[in-house]
């Protein structure tokens, strides 16, 4: 993989950070070795984060998953267990995550 450009995309006001276009190149490279039986279970909401994403945040994350895998593969999930973080914005993060993704799946026609 060669770092030759480093793309942003604005979101609101925020840049996204050079990171997160690595990541996608890498799971484009990576998701290109695994047979089609194989599923992605993507972390979608950051779970040590004391910010809500909204569900927007979500569907744009989900969107861009989409970009390497087909929706029948992929799975939603937190990006980790929420065992430490309050069940307040627990409770936030996974309603997001939920309405995130039903965005994606009207998108879909699902």
């Amino acid at each position: 993989m060669t770092l030759s450009r480093l793309p942003t995309s604005v979101v609101g006001s925020r840049g996204l950070p050079g990171w997160v276009w690595l990541a996608r190149e890498a799971l484009e490279a990576l998701w290109k070795d695994f047979t089609t039986d194989k599923e992605l279970g993507a972390g979608v909401v950051d779970v040590k984060a004391f910010k809500a994403e909204s569900a927007q945040d979500v569907a744009a994350r989900i969107r861009m998953l989409l970009q390497s895998v087909p929706p029948a593969q992929l799975w939603i999930n937190p990006d980790c267990g929420f065992w430490e973080t309050p069940r307040w914005i627990t409770q936030q993060k996974l309603r997001a995550m939920v309405e995130g993704t039903h965005l994606v799946r009207k998108e879909l026609g699902g």
